[in-house]
């Protein structure tokens, strides 16, 4: 049997959100890959090592930034909220908080270590990560509730994480090959919007500015699939001019298609007020990303 610490533990650091974290983490180690031509497993248990910290440092301060925010949220619309172990008392803020700051010490030693595999950057990128985290969570800035959440996110998680990747893989910066990225870029774009849709209420009575607030669920939907239509355009493009593969063609421009005809099939009742659509909605989104992830990853390593 589990300890109840331990399961309030595992709920605190959400391994469901890991993927969001190691998959552009991964795409950037491929591309970098491919470009170092070498496969070293130290840098690579390094890389996963700063994946983990990094999401660990990210899912327990933002409960902690967000804790009252979400006990708000918990007693007025309950069903449009996961479980918090801070607003469920499983866990104690300064737990939390405690828990949290020992993940950034971690990206931080990680970072550290990669000095001595010639990774100076490495450093200066897990930096940038955090200030990003802290000003998207953390005040005087919490753009999360200002407005410039989404953006701030697609900058963490679809271009600091994929570069950091790289970098580590490559010993280089990918001043030549950022464009290649940009599949993952959009995919994080439509991942901070699509989070959206189902806190629009609590997140508008708590003051939030996200774009479902701003501009509404209908709008956010079609930002969400100009955003898909693009990550598949850019895929068929960069194909046609010799830099992606037919992995890219094949799983990252022609087979999101099937998901993305559940995504329109779901698309007019897809908020909060229709949680089962707005679920098959978010679910077709995610598949259709780690096709393209895949597309990339395999292009890039074969």
């Amino acid at each position: 049997m589990v300890p109840p610490k331990l399961n309030a533990w595992w709920l605190a650091v959400k391994p469901g959100s890991l993927p969001k974290i190691l998959v552009p983490v991964a795409v950037g180690w491929s591309l970098g890959f491919s470009v170092a031509g070498g496969f070293d497993p130290v840098l690579a248990a390094l890389v996963f090592g700063l994946a983990l910290c990094t999401q660990w440092a990210i899912v327990l301060l933002n409960d902690y930034a967000d804790r009252e925010a979400d006990r708000k949220h918990q007693a007025h619309f309950p069903e449009h909220i996961d479980p918090r172990v801070l607003v469920e008392r499983l866990l104690r803020p300064g737990q939390v908080v405690t828990a949290g700051f020992f993940a950034v010490l971690g990206v931080l030693a990680v970072a550290a270590v990669l000095l001595f595999y010639q990774r100076p950057y490495a450093l200066y990128l897990g930096l940038a990560g955090l200030v990003v985290f802290a000003a998207y969570s953390f005040g005087p800035l919490r753009l999360n509730y200002r407005g410039g959440g989404e953006l701030l996110e697609v900058l963490g998680v679809g271009l600091l994480l994929p570069v950091t990747g790289y970098y580590i893989a490559s010993g280089t910066l990918p001043t030549g090959h950022v464009h290649l990225l940009a599949p993952i870029a959009l995919y994080a774009l439509i991942g901070a919007l699509a989070s959206g849709l189902k806190h629009e209420p609590a997140d508008r009575e708590n003051g939030k500015r996200t774009c479902s607030v701003l501009f509404g669920a209908p709008a956010t939907r079609k930002m969400i699939w100009l955003a898909q239509m693009m990550a598949r355009v850019c895929c068929g493009v960069l194909f046609l001019t010799g830099e992606y593969g037919h992995f890219a063609l094949i799983l990252g421009a022609l087979l999101p298609s099937a998901p993305m005809f559940i995504t329109r099939r779901f698309d007019a009742d897809a908020d909060f007020n229709n949680l089962p659509a707005l679920a098959r909605y978010k679910q077709s989104l995610t598949q259709a990303g780690y096709l393209t992830s895949l597309a990339l990853i395999l292009d890039f390593i074969f």
